[in-house]
């Protein structure tokens, strides 16, 4: 069996996602609860009675932390497939970064670069089989 060589393209992107979805897997499991807990006491501090309204802002937050962990994992996947040459990560991957477009300057890179690596001469042919 012949195994394909991966375009460097290909490879840069693949690592792209990879890195941002584990800074996303990071920033959801961190930045939530610390925000969660800084909101609850600032507001505890000021007022008891905003009890239920800081549980709401702990709500908000485990949500919050929620989807950055499960975004970020399935940019770890996507990153992951793509070097494997799924066609549906290069889908997925076209979709992420078509949405990351408007998402400066992080998002921007990421989305030029799907589109330049993934709808390329290279990207097609790697993609086609």
């Amino acid at each position: 069996m012949e195994t394909k060589k991966t375009p460097t393209g290909i490879v840069v992107l693949q690592w792209y996602f990879i890195v941002l979805g584990g800074i996303s897997v990071l920033v959801g499991l961190v930045l939530p609860p610390v925000f969660a807990t800084i909101m609850r006491a600032a507001m505890l501090e000021a007022d008891p009675e905003l009890y239920p309204i800081s549980a709401i802002f702990g709500m908000i937050a485990f949500f919050w932390g929620f989807f950055g962990v499960a975004y970020g994992t399935f940019q770890i996947l996507v990153g992951v497939f793509l070097g494997k040459g799924k066609g549906w990560a290069r889908i997925a991957a076209l979709v992420i970064g078509i949405l990351s477009l408007l998402n400066i300057p992080v998002g921007t890179v990421l989305g030029i670069l799907c589109l330049v690596f993934l709808l390329g001469e290279e990207g097609k042919a790697y993609f086609q089989g």
